[in-house]
């Protein structure tokens, strides 16, 4: 059975495969049957991608886990932090959010899906090491001194 998804869904993909008679991607989805991501003709899908994004809200929320929960928040990260995600992943939850996990630790919100609001831009590699700063546990960058600034590691207890 063919099925037409709305465009600008969100999909998860469990395992691709290049199809060298077709020249094109196929993806099996997390809830079952296949797409087409790439084909002889151009793209269909668009992936997120993982490497170094800016923050574009006043603060992001750090998770430790992939699910959005108040409980689980462990600091808030300010508008223009650079941080490094490492893996993407789709949560079904207020609309539904793309979320990154940080090569630093925990998690955030990258894209709300519903009204396509950005939380963190993708860009390129900031500087010519080909990897952006990495962040220290309090969001400050690794190895420079802390601000001793509270409301850039609130946290609500």
């Amino acid at each position: 059975k063919v099925k037409t998804l709305p465009r600008y869904s969100t999909i998860e993909v469990t395992e691709c495969h290049f199809l060298k008679t077709n020249k094109c991607v196929r993806a099996r989805l997390a809830s079952g049957g296949w797409i087409t991501l790439i084909n002889a003709t151009g793209g269909v899908a668009k992936p997120i991608m993982v490497g170094p994004y800016v923050t574009t809200i006043p603060y992001s929320a750090v998770h430790r886990n992939v699910r959005i929960e108040k409980a689980s928040e462990v600091m808030r990260l300010p508008a223009g932090r650079l941080v490094d995600v490492v893996e993407t992943r789709y949560v079904d939850r207020d609309g539904g959010h793309i979320r990154g996990r940080l090569a630093s630790g925990g998690w955030i919100s990258l894209v709300n899906v519903e009204d396509n609001v950005q939380y963190a831009k993708k860009i390129d590699r900031p500087n010519n090491a080909g990897r952006p700063t990495p962040l220290a546990p309090d969001g400050t960058p690794a190895g420079a001194a802390a601000s001793g600034s509270p409301s850039a590691a609130a946290s609500n207890g």
